[in-house]
């Protein structure tokens, strides 16, 4: 096995915020003895919170409302993909027009903003250096719990403060300031650690749209963007409904299609990163929220990912091809294979934590390739031993160190694939999966060999 050299990473405040790793900082000296020390210790052990350059946590001092957004979304701990992308994916940028200064904290607020927790000003702002009110932080936390303006009501502040009392939320706060200090937001995300932290796992598999009659559509030409937010320059949905249907030569404004979705196949929107097709759409709001596109349209290029299944389907030339259901980029895409011969790997092997690189043309998979294959790019190197499971020995500062002593750094955009306790399907996972005694296989896509980009574990 290739030794790796052990990378030294800085522990500065802003590095520890943006690492998705299981990184904890020893505990700050200002912090035993104080009231809230429960809470801040609670904070430090999840990742959420860390001590100041000076090695201080600094209770009483007050937060800014991208530190705020920082804390909660750490808390909530979802898929670093999520906020910070991954190696081929990166996140959709805010939007906002004052986050200069504030890179180390833009994927925590877009994240907040986006799943609701915080918003942004009309001006199109954020006022990320602002301070929070100890009311702004109770709503957040409150918004972050998953409580609905309908359950809480509609009078801000009024109906927020009392709602916060009544689920715990202020539950051992002796006295509420205006300006919210640091050791009371720790204290209020505390009371709502658990809520917070089973957020953090998602909602399970998206059920299928009902099937109904088709809507009526407009049809367009275009080209979709990098983070497959727009198409042709118009916003799309986050939901956005997507189908898939005949080819591309036959798109044409006055082309007939089937009266009902059930006739056509349902499809993600990230299949089509700067795919440039013809599509059928419905707008409403401003936002593109229902489109049909052809089969044989979609990304062009490598893609680095998991498999969790593969199936025999007939394509939109009506020839039998196989069907190969995907994690990439840390979201669930399913591919055709350009012939019926272009098959997946057996499942014996794809289910043993092994990472493949597939070759595509208009979303249509050409060659499928491992690590070690010697076939795809040469910079996708499996960094484990043997091509099997290692055992993680530790994880710590952004790097692992294994049981056979081997080591590698753990980028921070890595994305993480955890195997199902029945060993028959891969979900995305996290950073904090990485623990001791857990098996492991590490990819590298990237120039620098030293450092995962990709990750799969089976927990044991």
């Amino acid at each position: 096995m290739k030794r790796i050299m052990l990378k030294t990473i800085s522990l500065t405040i802003a590095m520890v915020m943006l690492s998705a790793g299981v990184a904890f900082a020893a505990i700050p000296a200002d912090v035993p003895g104080t009231i809230y020390e429960e809470a801040i210790l609670a904070l430090i052990e999840e990742g959420a919170i860390t001590g100041d350059t000076d090695g201080l946590f600094h209770p009483t001092d007050s937060l800014t409302r991208a530190q705020a957004c920082v804390i909660i979304v750490k808390t909530i701990n979802p898929p670093s993909a999520e906020v910070v992308g991954t190696t081929t994916q990166k996140v959709p940028e805010s939007g906002f027009t004052d986050l200069k200064g504030y890179k180390w904290a833009e994927g925590y607020i877009s994240y907040a903003v986006k799943n609701g927790i915080v918003k942004g000003y009309p001006d199109g702002t954020f006022k990320p250096g602002n301070n929070v009110t100890s009311n702004e932080m109770l709503t957040m936390v409150l918004r972050a719990a998953g409580y609905t303006e309908d359950q809480i009501g509609p009078a801000w502040p009024e109906d927020y403060i009392a709602k916060a009392e009544e689920v715990g939320i202020t539950e051992g706060i002796t006295s509420l300031p205006n300006i919210a200090t640091k050791e009371i937001a720790a204290q209020m995300t505390y009371n709502k650690l658990d809520a917070l932290k089973e957020k953090g796992e998602g909602e399970g598999p998206v059920d299928k749209p009902e099937v109904g009659i088709l809507p009526k559509l407009t049809y367009a030409t275009g080209k979709f963007n990098d983070t497959m937010t727009t198409y042709a320059g118009t916003p799309i949905s986050a939901d956005v409904v997507v189908y898939t249907y005949g080819l591309k030569a036959n798109y044409k404004s006055n082309m007939t299609l089937p009266e009902k979705e059930s006739e056509m196949r349902l499809d993600t929107v990230q299949k089509f990163k700067l795919a440039e097709t013809p599509c059928f759409y419905q707008k409403e709001g401003g936002e593109i929220t229902f489109m049909v596109l052809p089969m044989d349209a979609g990304f062009s290029g490598r893609i680095y990912g998991v498999i969790n299944s593969s199936s025999k389907v007939v394509n939109g030339k009506g020839d039998t091809v196989n069907y190969i259901y995907t994690l990439a980029a840390a979201q669930s895409v399913a591919w055709f294979t350009a012939d019926e011969a272009t098959e997946a790997p057996d499942s014996a092997e794809y289910l043993a934590g092994e990472v493949y690189e597939l070759s595509a043309s208009n979303g249509t998979i050409k060659a499928i390739s491992t690590a070690d294959s010697g076939k795809g790019n040469k910079n996708f190197i499996e960094l484990t031993a043997g091509s099997t499971w290692n055992t993680v020995k530790n994880f710590a500062d952004g790097n692992v160190t294994l049981e056979n002593d081997g080591m590698f750094g753990v980028a921070n955009n890595a994305t993480v694939y955890v195997l199902s306790d029945d060993g028959k399907s891969y979900k995305v996972g996290r950073q904090s999966d990485i623990r001791k005694d857990a098996s492991i296989r590490a990819y590298s896509i990237s120039e620098d060999e030293e450092v995962a980009s990709i990750i799969t574990i089976k927990k044991n």
